[in-house]
């Protein structure tokens, strides 16, 4: 794992030995993190999850409360009572299926999203289901607040994009637009390579803990 600290000393050193300008700390900080959110919104390598229990009736369930403010989008929802994956749908989906789809109830099978905070399930539970919903998810990681800060999810070989984002921005703000250039050319490169790390992890993943199918 490496460092806040760390990451910050090798921007600093590579930074300064190609320009007289001085950045503080703090600033390189949000820099960095700035970095951190973007590559968290467009590779979905941090993912959590949640548990929330399968209510009677009930046709969409409000994940606020259960997830961070931060989270991005659903990514699979595993029941307790099937012990098995939902399949992921739409409603487009399941009116061309069924136009009375919403009146239809007994151990859900499928899922679908509204926005971030609404996950619709198909059939509604009925009172004889019991158990709870896992609830993965993609979302923002925690910043680096000091020095010592660590994040795991993110692999070692993949932190200097972490890098390259920092040193794009502190060139732009700068006024160095072909450092800049460079530097963006070298974040995009390495998020490419992470994003497909990361669909090759989840496609690893679904296939062991979902089998062909979600």
């Amino acid at each position: 794992m490496i460092s806040a600290g760390e990451i910050l000393r090798r921007i600093r050193i590579k930074y300064e030995s190609e320009s007289s300008v001085r950045w503080s700390d703090e600033d390189i900080m949000e820099c960095i993190n700035e970095g951190l959110d973007d590559l968290a919104f467009q590779t979905g390598f941090f993912e959590r999850h949640v548990v929330m229990p399968i209510r009677p009736s009930v046709q969409y369930y409000d994940v606020r409360g259960f997830t961070p403010e931060t989270v991005l989008s659903v990514t699979a929802i595993y029941s307790t009572s099937r012990k098995d994956w939902l399949a992921e749908t739409t409603t487009q989906e399941l009116d061309e299926f069924n136009p009375m789809w919403s009146q239809a109830f007994g151990d859900p099978i499928k899922y679908y999203t509204h926005g971030i905070y609404w996950v619709g399930v198909w059939p509604r539970g009925q009172d004889t289901v019991q158990g709870y919903f896992w609830v993965y998810f993609k979302s923002l990681p925690p910043h680096y607040v000091n020095s010592q800060s660590v994040l795991d999810d993110l692999p070692d070989d993949y932190v200097p994009a972490l890098e390259d984002y920092a040193l794009y921005e502190m060139a732009a703000q700068d006024g160095m637009s072909d450092r800049s250039i460079r530097y963006w050319q070298a974040y995009e490169e390495r998020k490419e390579k992470l994003k497909d790390f990361i669909d090759q992890r989840l496609s690893l993943a679904q296939t062991m803990r979902m089998g062909e199918q979600r």
